[in-house]
């Protein structure tokens, strides 16, 4: 299982700089991080990922679709390959300070 997992997530997580520079340091850490972290979201339209003030425990990458991140009133675009809410890999207690919707079916992964 953490062959596949690594063969699936790993094209995906390498879009990332650190998660690129990581796996040209040591596989086996990347085989472990994809094997053990990930989380997977598949989303509706007007699904919701997360809202303002939810804890995030999770960078969140859009595999497929495309999702809508509302901050004080203005929209900002998530298309698939971006990342968002990357400060929770680095701030504990970190919270979201706007909501992101999909805007239609959707997959996401947690990093």
């Amino acid at each position: 299982r953490r062959e596949l997992d690594f063969e699936v997530f790993m094209p995906i997580l390498s879009r990332h700089p650190m998660f690129e520079y990581m796996v040209s340091l040591d596989s086996t850490f990347a085989r472990l991080l994809c094997s053990t972290i990930i989380t997977e979201h598949a989303l509706a339209r007007h699904g919701v990922h997360f809202s303002t003030k939810d804890q995030a425990e999770r960078m969140s990458i859009v595999v497929s679709g495309h999702l809508t991140y509302n901050f004080s009133g203005v929209e900002f675009s998530v298309a698939t390959n971006e990342w968002i809410s990357e400060a929770a890999l680095w701030v504990e207690g970190w919270l979201h300070r706007g909501t992101l919707v999909a805007t239609k079916r959707s997959d996401v992964i947690g990093v």
